[in-house]
């Protein structure tokens, strides 16, 4: 024999089917934002980048580039060089020198430094690197193909 629900059964339901993104009802949720972001920006900054700035890098700085791209929520990346280097087994040294020409070309910029030990830095990602393409071929002095 099991026992009566109780109100407190129903609200554990409502929230475990809540977590899980059913709806206790049977019926599917109904979005909550009619504003929400435009769907593969993501995709169109790497095809940009790919296609227009990765000729142009060396591979330190595309395999950096392309990680912190990784890593970046709503166009930030916080991250340090020391992680950084550690997870693409790279020396920290060619970690900063790539992130020193990400930065002067406009595809990285600097929001804050950690200046303590375990924290981290805070980095903002170009939205659009095809627009970096021109101070990337003047400050490294590399002709395009």
């Amino acid at each position: 024999m099991t026992p009566p629900t109780t109100d407190l059964d129903a609200r554990v339901r409502a929230k475990r089917a809540d977590r899980f993104g059913n709806s206790p009802t049977g019926k599917p949720p109904q979005p909550t934002s009619t504003t929400s972001k435009p769907k593969g920006d993501r995709w169109r900054t790497l095809n940009q980048f790919s296609d227009s700035i990765e000729p142009h890098l060396s591979l330190a700085e595309r395999a950096v580039w392309q990680k912190m791209f990784r890593r970046a929520r709503d166009g930030q990346c916080q991250t340090t060089a020391r992680k950084l280097a550690a997870a693409m087994r790279i020396n920290k040294a060619t970690v900063s020198r790539a992130l020193a020409t990400l930065t002067r070309a406009g595809l990285v910029w600097v929001i804050w430094h950690a200046r303590d030990k375990g924290r981290d830095s805070c980095y903002g990602i170009h939205p659009t690197p095809a627009d970096c393409l021109s101070k990337l071929l003047l400050r490294t002095r590399r002709t395009p193909k």
